[in-house]
């Protein structure tokens, strides 16, 4: 196999979920072998992978993996974030209510009213009142944990930065977050 298909190999496994930065392959089993003091090419390359299958399989290796994780996961801080299923169009920052004008959110902050003031005003509408008669515009509040259970993609923190859900966790980037949500 050239190294074009391995590469691609591992990008499909990726893709897939799989961990492709520690392959083994029968190199190291050679590599074992010759430090052992064998001959690496007397044993045929189908009872290389045997071995290292089983090696790699035995209730050892598992539990040095599980161990390993546990410890990976006891070095990194995990932070529970609030989240927003909205971001306003003025200020940036996350929000569960607000205005809405098209496809436009507007946070209830100074920034947010004034904006909403101006573009009632820019469309000719002489009051709020007015506006919202005419449902140029409306005030509400989303239910992110509800949104986000009937299946909304991607909320926001209070920053404005936008997570999407992928898998069980939420991403901004090459950064992770874990949500807890909380129905209170």
């Amino acid at each position: 196999m050239n190294s074009i298909s391995v590469e691609y190999a591992k990008l499909v496994l990726q893709e897939n979920g799989y961990c492709t930065e520690n392959l083994w392959s029968i190199h190291d089993v050679d590599s074992k072998l010759i430090a052992m003091g064998f001959n690496a090419n007397s044993i045929p390359n189908d009872t290389k992978l045997l071995l290292l299958g089983r090696s790699l399989k035995n209730e050892a290796t598992m539990e040095q993996i599980w161990l390993g994780i546990e410890s990976e996961l006891d070095a990194i801080t995990l932070y529970e974030y609030d989240v927003y299923a909205r971001r306003c169009s003025v200020t940036g920052e996350g929000i569960n209510e607000g205005y809405v004008i098209g496809d436009d959110y507007l946070s209830d902050s100074v920034k947010g009213n004034i904006e909403l003031g101006r573009r009632i005003k820019e469309v000719g509408y002489n009051s709020r009142e007015e506006s919202y008669e005419n449902n140029f515009h409306f005030y509400t509040e989303w239910d992110v944990v509800g949104e986000i259970e009937s299946g909304q993609s991607d909320v926001y923190l209070k920053n404005g930065t936008e997570l999407v859900k992928d898998g069980d966790v939420w991403r901004s980037g090459n950064k992770i977050y874990l949500i807890k949500l909380n129905d209170d």
